[in-house]
């Protein structure tokens, strides 16, 4: 009661100060394990009404007790709401990626930066944003090859860098754990130390019943973590969740990241090249694995089963695309299976050249899996030399755009080779 009454005396006094005064109709006073006569003489102080839970505060739902599921419909709500407006037919699977990417698990993003999300949320999150990558029929994601556990790898170890959401919502929760350990100066951690450790080490204290839900949540990732590899995510005095996240990840690193995702490779390349270079497009062999097909042949030559092998490094066609294409890109070794992609893709070297030839590449194995859809579903297969030219356009306007004239140690053999094309 003290409390309130100074509170509501310091207010009284800035509003005839100012001229400032509450609106009582938007006004509501909340209530949290407070007995219910001090309840009514703290309503008749403040003049104002009771508030039911959950509140919004900014956009957040807020309650004394246990986050229920219910509580984060308005997640969910969002993200249909976003999705209900973005055609994905007319996007490419880069350009749903970076939706996913820079939209979806933005929204995911900001409430588990605040909140450990029931796993049902989480599951329900990572649903959407699965069907909207791959599509949907009916009620379940379109057949595709790679596990939602391989899209949500980091780049770096073989993904394209998702964030699984149970893993990164422990992430995003642990710098709490370690602004805790860190006395860091602010006052929710002043209020933590004074009111629920009282000068005891965060990594050690024991879970006591009186403690709040929230908090008995964030002691519980002690099992899963400790101060070691929380002090490793730490760099520039700052708490670096990425960092903590990769420590989280059991997997091996790929070599060909950085060759496969470089910027001077089209975005939407960059996916169908990661793709293949994990062999998870769904030709030919791959489906007769779900349900009997009619022929296993390659549509593109009809001469042998469809594999990633045969599409994009036996087949007549290919061979005779890359002999147009050397024709104006110059000599290029072109791998003979996928094996032999996996040994060649290794990180790009510094010079101009080989970053030009590993965007052609690029283009090559995108061009040739377009092609195959084309003989597929429109029933027109496009000639040798009209890809070959696409992939020097594409190329060329790729390169030509990133360049920076500005650095004159540029190979400038290759810039007039560009120009010449």
């Amino acid at each position: 009661m003290n409390s309130v009454e100074l509170v509501n005396e310091v207010f009284q006094d800035f509003s005839r100060v100012t001229g400032l005064v509450s609106n009582k109709k938007k006004s509501h006073i909340y209530f949290g394990g407070v007995k219910e006569e001090i309840k009514n003489a703290i309503l008749e102080i403040t003049q104002m009404e009771e508030g039911s839970f959950s509140l919004n505060y900014l956009g957040v739902k807020l309650r004394p007790t246990k986050w229920r599921a219910e509580d984060c419909g308005v997640i969910l709500d969002k993200l249909s709401l976003k999705l209900n407006g973005w055609a994905s037919r007319n996007l490419s699977f880069a350009g749903c990626a970076q939706l996913i990417h820079s939209v979806l698990l933005g929204i995911r993003n900001f409430w588990m930066s605040l909140f450990i999300l029931p796993q049902k949320i989480v599951v329900a999150v990572d649903k959407k944003c699965r069907d909207f990558l791959w599509g949907v029929n009916g009620n379940r994601s379109k057949l595709h090859m790679p596990s939602w556990e391989k899209v949500c790898l980091p780049k770096q170890f073989g993904g394209i860098g998702f964030r699984e959401g149970k893993k990164w919502n422990m992430a995003m929760v642990a710098k709490h754990l370690w602004a805790i350990s860190s006395k860091q100066d602010n006052l929710w951690v002043k209020l933590i130390n004074s009111i629920y450790l009282k000068n005891q080490d965060v990594w050690s204290c024991p879970i006591k019943p009186d403690l709040s839900w929230y908090f008995k949540k964030l002691l519980k990732i002690r099992n899963v973590t400790n101060a070691n590899m929380v002090n490793q995510a730490v760099k520039g005095n700052k708490f670096k969740v990425n960092r903590f996240y990769n420590e989280l990840i059991e997997a091996d690193r790929t070599p060909y990241t950085a060759t496969v995702w470089h910027k001077y490779i089209v975005p939407k390349h960059r996916f169908m090249f990661w793709q293949i270079i994990n062999e998870n497009l769904l030709t030919r062999d791959h489906l007769s694995r779900f349900f009997p097909i009619h022929s296993g042949l390659c549509l593109v030559c009809d001469d042998a089963p469809e594999s990633h092998n045969h599409l994009f490094f036996e087949c007549i066609f290919t061979r005779n695309l890359i002999v147009f294409v050397e024709k104006w890109a110059g000599h290029m070794h072109w791998p003979k299976n996928i094996s032999e992609l996996h040994d060649r893709v290794l990180p790009a070297k510094a010079n101009l050249a080989s970053k030009i030839m590993n965007a052609i590449t690029a283009a090559a194995l995108y061009l040739l899996w377009k092609n195959r859809n084309d003989c597929l579903f429109s029933m027109v297969c496009n000639s040798v030399a009209s890809l070959s030219k696409e992939i020097k356009s594409v190329v060329k306007a790729r390169v030509l755009g990133l360049y920076c004239t500005s650095q004159r140690k540029k190979d400038q053999y290759v810039l007039r080779l560009l120009n010449s094309w």
